[in-house]
């Protein structure tokens, strides 16, 4: 006996999956859930085999791990950070090479002012509990280091030097709640920088208050140590601005939030910046 074969058109698989699709959109979502969570179970075994690469094999277990996304997501972020700190300091000694060169068209006879020494060092202890942020770095008085100098850590301003021994130095922190530093914005290399006044706020950030909001300042634009005669020739990279809010007190300025580049607890080696005050015009 011949077996008869079903014959299924196309119209009615369309109007049977079409059913099926109005079924499942009008089910609670918490048989759906449940339809879902088993279908999870049945092929995640699946797609976890097969033969691991020389990279290894990603599963989707490992792609949804905090591990996978933070590890990425830390090192991008690291990189990209590093990149715009060089950045911003390469705009700095630009715009001073320019100013530079403008002074040596109108007096020849002048010379480029020569760049600053550095004394490096480790840091040998962190004081980053309460409102005070400090470092303690094992070279002192005897290496040259005096009070107030500034102090880099990978290429950006952190703080300045305060008390000094013999053999160590005490680095307050740009995040310290008694710290202040003149800083400025050079948003245009022909445009007057915008200047203000960074105050630790005793937490992982600093706070710029009082700027005007013609300035148009937003987030991520880069915030730079001023130049200080005797003691900062370049302006030199200290964060970025990651919020902008109208002031309490003044609702026509804005107060700016900043935050450093690097972290303080991830800060093992800095450099002293050593200069004569007679290296920088007034």
């Amino acid at each position: 006996m011949a077996r008869r074969k079903i014959k299924v058109s196309k119209k009615t698989i369309f109007a049977s999956l079409l059913m099926i699709s109005v079924v499942l959109l009008l089910t609670p979502r918490r048989h759906t859930r449940i339809l879902n969570d088993t279908f999870v179970r049945v092929t995640n075994p699946i797609v976890n085999k097969g033969p691991k690469t020389a990279c290894g094999f990603l599963t989707l277990d490992f792609l949804n791990s905090k591990q996978f996304i933070s590890k990425d997501i830390q090192k991008l972020n690291n990189d990209y950070l590093a990149l715009k700190a060089a950045y911003g300091n390469a705009v700095a000694d630009l715009r001073t090479a320019n100013q530079q060169i403008e002074k040596l068209t109108k007096v020849k006879t002048s010379l480029p002012q020569p760049g600053p020494g550095l004394i490096f060092a480790e840091v040998t202890n962190a004081s980053l509990t309460g409102t005070g942020r400090e470092l303690l770095i094992n070279k002192g008085a005897v290496a040259g280091v005096k009070k107030d100098q500034y102090v880099l850590a990978k290429d950006t301003i952190i703080g300045t030097i305060q008390d000094i021994t013999q053999q160590t130095s005490r680095v307050r922190l740009v995040t310290d709640a008694r710290h202040n530093i003149e800083i400025m914005f050079l948003h245009d290399e022909k445009a007057q920088p915008i200047r203000g006044q960074l105050f630790g706020q005793g937490t992982d950030s600093c706070d710029i208050p009082l700027i005007y909001k013609k300035n148009n300042l937003r987030f991520g634009d880069i915030v730079y140590a001023a130049a200080k005669q005797g003691f900062l020739y370049t302006p030199r990279v200290i964060g970025t601005v990651s919020m902008v809010h109208p002031s309490e007190k003044e609702p026509l300025l804005w107060d700016i939030t900043v935050r450093p580049i690097h972290p303080a607890n991830q800060i093992t080696e800095v450099a002293i910046i050593v200069m004569d005050p007679d290296d920088i015009d007034g």
